[in-house]
């Protein structure tokens, strides 16, 4: 797994799934680099298939890709001076060009970047049927039009429906009329050149009596 030695304190880091990627890789074949940018400092883990980053502060993992593919390639990386300032800079193990990391631009060297996250089923707190009316998210606005598209599985992840676009530069992004279910799982994708950034989804619920 990995741990974090601070004050000669030992602290675990790695979630189950970061266990089952290590003790599945080959040691020869995995890279780990940090990399801060934008005010945020990542541990960054690299093999041949899957790149996790771990956010140092929240101790957030999640999976990088690289131009949408599955895996982000990081082999080295360091901080290079600017004339503004330090700015990460790092090769992949395909190529020896340079890239750097840039918070204003959320494309991979000019490939639109795809962001997706699936949410745990739910049953808020009843197996009954029930229908759900409203779904809103409550998201910063772009400067103009950037979807998410809103996918959901009422039947554990074997299917998901063709999704409805929701597009965030509105005063209110939401969907409505989103059908009936007894548990649901959403999944969520953003492909755009704009910052994303959610913090909460409300959802409106009508109970029934089967």
């Amino acid at each position: 797994t990995v741990y974090m030695m601070e004050d000669f304190k030992v602290t675990p880091l790695g979630n189950e799934q970061i266990r089952r990627f290590l003790t599945g890789a080959v040691a020869s074949s995995i890279y780990a680099n940090i990399i801060s940018t934008d005010g945020h400092d990542f541990y960054v883990l690299h093999n041949c298939s899957y790149t996790f980053a771990l956010e140092l502060e929240t101790g957030l993992w999640t999976r990088w890709g690289f131009a949408q593919t599955a895996s982000f390639d990081i082999r080295y990386s360091f901080n290079m001076k600017t004339s503004a300032a330090y700015t990460p800079v790092f090769t992949r193990a395909s190529t020896q060009i340079l890239y750097k990391f840039s918070p204003t631009l959320y494309q991979d060297d000019g490939s639109t970047m795809t962001v997706q996250w699936i949410t745990s089923n739910e049953e808020f707190e009843t197996y009954k049927q029930k229908t759900m009316s409203s779904l809103t998210f409550w998201a910063d606005k772009p400067t103009s039009s950037s979807s998410v598209l809103v996918q959901w599985s009422d039947d554990d992840y074997q299917t998901f429906n063709t999704g409805i676009s929701v597009d965030l530069y509105q005063e209110r992004p939401d969907l409505s009329r989103l059908g009936r279910f007894r548990r649901r799982a959403f999944k969520f994708t953003h492909e755009s050149n704009h910052p994303l950034r959610i913090h909460g989804i409300e959802v409106d619920i009508n109970m029934g009596v089967h």
